[in-house]
């Protein structure tokens, strides 16, 4: 089993440990498992927060953008925002929608 996986299982067994221990009703369990799962899916069980945090303040700003471009790309508010405010912008949503396990 490779470091990740075995990461993966672990996080399952301590959150399944977590929702016996305080007795959380099972249709509410079912959703935080299918919730983990699904986020660790998205993530790999990469903690992008600590990654960014390796580079500069000007290159984690362009990562940001790379990584929020569908939106910026796509969405008719932000057509004529400037480079500025696009970067200004997408460091705020990597903080806002960070969630990962490792």
């Amino acid at each position: 089993m490779t470091s990740a996986t075995a990461k993966y299982h672990d996080m399952l067994n301590n959150v399944r440990e977590f929702m016996k221990l305080h007795e959380v009703p099972k249709a509410l369990s079912e959703r935080v498992m299918d919730y983990v799962v699904s986020t660790w899916a998205m993530t790999k069980g990469l903690d992008t927060e600590k990654v960014l945090n390796y580079c500069p303040k000007d290159m984690k700003a362009d990562i940001c953008v790379h990584l929020n471009r569908k939106v910026f790309n796509e969405h008719p508010a932000f057509r004529l925002a400037s480079d500025g405010c696009l970067r200004a912008l997408a460091m705020h949503f990597m903080m806002n929608y960070e969630v990962v396990f490792v």
